[in-house]
């Protein structure tokens, strides 16, 4: 924008080839993303350090650029807002030269986007090795990648051309004329910002659920019965061929009313993934669509609940509403009552007095 549109000197000598590097780091970083995504597994290993070093070059080629005095960048600002087609001339780059630099980021990122492509095409969601992800979750994250991979490589390669007409031709006219890309560039990527506004659940990715058996979380009576049973989904009625994170829901049930850890006010929802032994996104998976609850909706219901077991067993003879409020998981007085109040719809006092 301060380079084709702008005519401030001083804000184009502060952007302009400052982030140039970190365009080298979008292939990367969708690549992590969508092979994170297929295989449900996050983790880097040292091989995946070599998708830097396109970065690592191009910022210490720009190295002695960024040290450069400020009013010698101004003087670079002005002679290109005098005349775009000065950017030919400027080289910022001791390694590389204005053409490399301008047509490798938009080659590189659609390198990566067509890889990314046949990592799509590589997994089938009609593979059978697939059946422990859930069918619903599969084809929405699926066709999700499908739109993000297809708008990013129709957006790398018009950058490409731009760039090679950019090289070729008239620089003013060129990069004048391209900013109807430039707009429809802020379309595509603020229409994907809506999508997970609308769609959030592809952002649980594709959950592949291995069940663990090692874990000793007896089957608790109450599970079912009492006020904490009534906070859950009864999951039976739920095939584990279409939803194989039944088992999970299951095992998460039962270690929340066995285990109470809502009862610790910093309980958080990293808590149970670490607990059970499984995925943070599993979790977050389970609960949104298996039990369909939000963690903080649950983790208020359950604290509630156990605060209204104390009152009725008559706990406020022995101690304060502060004090059962503390130790229901509540941290402020302020919270407990809120919370008490959405739940039941009476604050603590008026339940206690409608028992009596």
């Amino acid at each position: 924008h301060f380079t084709v549109y702008g005519n401030d000197p001083f804000w184009l000598a502060v952007f302009y080839n400052h982030f140039a590097p970190h365009s080298f780091l979008a292939g990367p970083f969708l690549f992590f993303y969508v092979r994170g995504t297929l295989t449900d597994r996050n983790l880097l290993t040292k091989t995946d350090l070599i998708h830097f070093v396109p970065f690592l070059v191009h910022l210490i080629g720009i190295m002695p650029y960024l040290f450069m005095p400020f009013n010698e960048k101004l003087k670079l600002a002005n002679s290109i807002i005098a005349d775009l087609d000065n950017l030919k001339n400027i080289n910022t780059n001791v390694i590389f030269s204005v053409g490399t630099s301008f047509i490798l980021r938009p080659l590189m990122l659609a390198s990566y986007v067509a890889y990314c492509g046949y990592m799509l095409f590589a997994f089938s969601p009609f593979d059978n090795k697939n059946s422990k992800i859930p069918r619903n979750q599969f084809l929405m994250t699926y066709r999700w990648l499908i739109i993000l991979l297809t708008s990013l490589f129709l957006l790398a390669i018009s950058f490409l051309i731009v760039s090679f007409q950019f090289l070729a031709t008239n620089a003013d006219i060129t990069l004048s004329q391209s900013g109807r890309l430039y707009y429809l560039t802020g379309g595509v990527l603020g229409f994907m910002a809506l999508m997970l506004l609308f769609f959030p659940k592809v952002l649980y990715g594709l959950p592949n659920y291995q069940e663990n058996n090692n874990l000793d979380i007896p089957e608790p009576a109450h599970l079912r019965t009492g006020t904490v049973g009534t906070v859950f989904k009864d999951l039976g009625k739920l095939d584990k061929a279409d939803e194989p994170f039944v088992e999970l829901g299951e095992r998460l049930k039962r270690y929340l009313t066995e285990k109470k850890p809502f009862l610790q006010t910093d309980f958080r929802i990293e808590h149970i993934a670490e607990a059970l032994q499984v995925p943070l996104n599993h979790v977050t998976y389970c609960l949104n669509s298996v039990l369909n609850i939000k963690f903080t909706a649950l983790r208020m219901e359950l604290r509630v609940d156990h605060a209204k077991q104390l009152l009725d067993e008559g706990k406020t003879d022995e101690m304060t509403i502060e004090a059962i409020a503390q130790k229901s998981g509540f941290s402020t007085r302020s919270s407990f009552y809120n919370a008490f109040k959405t739940v039941t719809g009476t604050t603590p006092t008026e339940y206690v007095k409608n028992q009596e």
